[in-house]
């Protein structure tokens, strides 16, 4: 296994009640959040260093309740521009 940095921008427009989001790689929860804060677009950057096995990979959010529109964008590897779905 090696060590990997994933980072991820996870972006999310909203009017009314907080959303809140569950991020995962290769289905194991990594965080769940709120975005707590005053505005209606936010980005919120996640990074996760990770034990990895060679071999691809998914990183998938799940939104909790209906409120907000999430997505993500700038997916990193090693800092190395990549996709939500990759290879180590």
């Amino acid at each position: 296994m090696k060590v990997t940095k994933v980072s991820v921008d996870v972006h999310c427009s909203w009017s009314g009640k907080t959303p809140r989001y569950r991020l995962f790689l290769d289905g194991e929860l990594m965080c769940e959040r709120d975005f707590g804060w005053h505005g209606w677009e936010l980005c919120i950057f996640e990074c996760m260093y990770v034990k990895l096995q060679p071999g691809k990979h998914k990183i998938t959010l799940e939104q909790v309740g209906t409120s907000g529109r999430f997505e993500l964008k700038n997916v990193l590897v090693n800092d190395e521009p990549a996709d939500v779905e990759f290879t180590v």
